[in-house]
């Protein structure tokens, strides 16, 4: 049990939101089970005719749309078999990238609307690095006609490519390479160039202006560091992305500026927060956003105030799915008659009718009835059939809206404060700006008592932990076991205790006065470390000692060297690690030790310990493994011996240690585990860390076989040119497990066993430049699915 977080706080909602909003479906075309990617839309001036470019898994679909209640689908053209496939259009010509093979295609679409052929060819160039063009991921049009390719792996490491269809339209020229870092997508703008580096979880801005001498002028990290998509808002000082990866956001930025980027605002749809869906591409009009998400359709947001972003429409074009890669893949909203196009994967072509409204703002500050000062973290709701909510910033102010005016109850509800309720009315193109003062909640004395479960003695000197979701609060008993909370907030709580020589005990607890509790404790050891039980630590490392904390993650060779956090399966977050701040940190120059305090084992019959350690070894050059090990020992007080040694570095946490101490030594009141590290000559690079200590009576202890996940995984680097690292940990009940990879059209190119208990593997030497889809399999279940891509 972790320590409730601010996020867990925030997911409070459960109710869902009408499949539709604003949205009305005008007609659908079904491609049986030939699978979609994206869209885009093509309109013919001379005649007014409106068409749908529809990529599918085996070419291009051409719909005519004209009249939205009747579409008839004009052409097919079969192309390379892919996953990925984008469009854009340039005057009578659409261009075409996969991910497979052929290059660009080019589409003559100038013929179709008077009834004629529409024909095509594939732009297959030898460019100036020798590379022939064979894929791209993505490509964009600028309103010069510049085309702008993005991810043509393996040339320019999938960085861009400028091409000019403009000079003799139908035939693309090649103009000059962009910075040699991958693409995933790209927007260009008044020569100012927005580039979606998804490997890399970040945008960067290039002046284009002189194709021969692309200028960077800035970049920013967007919040879920997995960046897809970008798009600039109409009067050009705002950039919205999109994060493709599960409960990420749709992020608004400030880059009027591109060397100073100012992060305003992140908007994910509240009907499924929580659930996995993921957004996919936005795009911007009238300073709408009109998103794709996967498995919740087509979703538009009120982005006219980019500091306060809206939902104030949606269509949900596959019910099917709650998460994952399904659903709706693009979203088109550009036609002149208005109409939005949405492409889903399993589903076909969607036609819809928007009506686009302001959103009904809601803003203000949040501040103490008596002190004046700002209250953080107040939870604002308005009482609506659509989900919404906002949370005051740490100056107390809060924005939040609402599609649909009206009078609404709004509550305020704040940690430590009493909720309170207001009726406001809202006006859609309007903020109505409401401050509000909130009183303080009552509060309670708590006193209680740590007693032996046994037989009711007190537990001197035990350390008490209390919270409620979002306070904590900390004690320590005092020589009888008696504990004293002074003027706590009112609510429900849970308690947990820790003292050496018992195991944790709980207690859940409501206050609403003056409250008195006991806690009983059950002989034995348990330390996660939430408590600082007074384990020694000694040695003469010049640096990477023992610590009790938070574990930093620090990175050597492109793999994780200290943990990224501590147990997740313990209580807290805290375990004792070596060096924990940076690599400069780690063990060198001589011995860490960490001992526990004295135990008396002599009240078990058969003193079970369990523990789990990290421990990351490599030679300083990164060119093999050193000898070094991590020493797990036990002493008696006269005699010590040897329980375990760690030699296998690795970038997990190891599997469950165990081992019955009558096998090992004579058991006294007097016993101390040790564990211990070096590196004598400072030649590697060591880190270590311990967590979940325990000593039960026999093999059963609480922390269970489940401690650890059926398979930890650790990937890099990605995206990569040569080859991908898989490191591994298997846990100890996992019987079989498998790597499954899938290529670009989901056909299994590579299933590959694990076979050790912990390893690694060396993937993608042979495989093609695209993108890939790695599936983990243990005992027949698929545990992880990750994207990878080679360049």
């Amino acid at each position: 049990m972790k320590k409730f977080t601010l996020f867990l706080f925030l997911l409070t909602l459960c109710t869902q939101l009408p499949a539709q909003l604003n949205l009305t479906l005008r007609d659908q075309f079904s491609y049986g089970e030939i699978k979609l990617n994206d869209v885009w839309g093509w309109h013919h001036a001379p005649t007014n005719k409106e068409y749908a470019l529809v990529g599918a898994r085996t070419g291009v679909s051409i719909v005519e749309v004209t009249d939205p209640d009747n579409i008839v689908e004009r052409a097919f053209l079969p192309g390379a078999t892919s996953v990925w496939r984008d469009l854009k259009t340039w005057g009578d010509f659409a261009y075409v990238t996969n991910e497979e093979d052929n290059g660009v295609e080019v589409i003559y679409l100038g013929d179709l609307p008077g009834g004629g052929e529409v024909t095509s060819y594939n732009w297959e160039p030898v460019l100036p690095t020798g590379d022939t063009l064979r894929t791209c991921h993505n490509l964009y049009i600028d309103e010069f006609g510049y085309a702008y390719l993005a991810g043509c792996n393996p040339i320019n490491n999938g960085g861009v490519i400028v091409v000019d269809v403009f000079s003799e339209p139908g035939n693309p020229l090649f103009v000059s390479f962009g910075k040699d870092v991958y693409s995933h997508d790209v927007y260009v703008r008044d020569n100012i160039l927005y580039s979606s580096e998804i490997g890399e979880g970040r945008f960067t801005v290039f002046d284009v202006s002189d194709k021969q001498n692309i200028i960077e002028l800035g970049s920013s990290p967007t919040l879920f560091e997995t960046t897809h998509n970008a798009w600039l808002s109409d009067d050009g000082d705002y950039l919205f992305t999109t994060d493709e990866k599960a409960n990420a956001t749709v992020g608004s930025y400030l880059v009027s500026d591109p060397t100073d980027i100012e992060a305003l605002d992140n908007y994910r749809p509240e009907a499924t927060l929580g659930t996995g869906v993921i957004p996919h591409n936005t795009h911007v009009l009238d300073d709408y956003l009109i998103t794709s998400y996967y498995t919740d359709g087509g979703i538009i947001t009120d982005a006219s105030d980019p500091e306060n972003l809206v939902e104030v429409g949606n269509y949900d074009t596959n019910e099917d799915f709650t998460n994952g890669f399904h659903g709706t893949w693009g979203a088109y909203p550009f036609l002149p008659s208005g109409l939005i196009l949405l492409s889903d994967i399993e589903n076909g072509l969607f036609v819809l009718s928007p009506e686009y409204i302001r959103a009904a703002r809601l803003e203000g500050t949040v501040t103490d009835a008596v002190s004046g000062t700002p209250v953080a973290f107040t939870e604002v709701v308005i009482e609506a059939v659509q989900l919404n909510s906002a949370l005051s910033d740490f100056t107390g102010e809060y924005k939040t809206g609402i599609a649909a005016a009206g009078t609404y109850e709004v509550t305020y509800t704040a940690p430590g404060y009493i909720a309170q309720t207001l009726t406001v009315t809202l006006e859609n193109g309007q903020t109505v700006i409401q401050d509000i003062q909130l009183n303080e909640a009552p509060r309670y004395d708590l006193t209680g008592t740590l007693v032996r479960a046994d037989n009711g003695a007190p537990v001197p000197f035990g350390q008490i932990q209390i919270h409620d979701g979002f306070f904590t609060y900390d004690a320590v008993a005092d020589s009888e076991g008696v504990f004293t909370f002074e003027q706590i907030f009112e609510g429900e709580y849970n308690a947990i205790a820790g003292a050496w020589h018992y195991e944790y005990a709980f207690r859940d607890f409501s206050l609403s006065e003056d409250t008195d509790i006991t806690i009983a404790m059950n002989r034995g050891y348990q330390d996660d470390f939430l408590f600082d039980l007074n384990w020694e630590i000694s040695g003469d490392a010049l640096t990477g000692q023992w610590e009790r904390a938070e574990p930093v993650e620090t990175i050597f060779d492109e793999r994780r060297a200290n943990p990224k956090a501590d147990l997740s399966s313990d209580y807290g977050t805290f375990a004792y690690v070596t060096g924990n701040s940076d690599l400069l940190d780690e063990v060198s120059g001589g011995t860490v030790t960490l001992t526990s305090p004295p135990m008396d084992l002599t009240i078990f019959e058969e003193p079970f310990v369990r523990y789990q350690l990290w421990f990351f070894n490599r030679a300083a050059d990164g060119s093999s493994d050193p000898d070094d090990v991590l020493e797990v020992r036990i002493s008696n007080g006269t005699d010590e011996v040897l329980l375990q040694t760690q030699s296998a570095s690795n970038s997990f946490w190891q599997s469950v240690s165990s081992y019955d101490l009558n096998d090992f030594i004579e058991i006294t009141d007097n016993m101390r585990l040790i564990v211990e590290t070096s590196d004598p000559d400072n030649s590697h690079v060591i880190e270590a860390a311990f967590d979940a200590f325990r000593i039960t009576e026999g093999s059963t202890t609480s922390l269970s076989e489940t401690a650890l996940p059926a398979i930890q995984m650790y990937l890099a680097p990605n995206p990569f040119d040569r080859e991908l690292r898989l490191d591994y940990q298997l846990s100890e009940r996992t019987q079989t497990a498998f790597v499954t990879v899938y290529n670009q059209i989901g056909q299994p190119i590579q299933r590959t066993p694990i076979r050790n208990p912990s390893g690694s593997l060396t993937l993608g030497e042979n495989w093609k430049n695209g993108i890939y889809w790695l599936l983990i399999e243990a005992d027949g279940e698929v545990k992880e699915t990750r994207q990878v891509i080679k360049f």
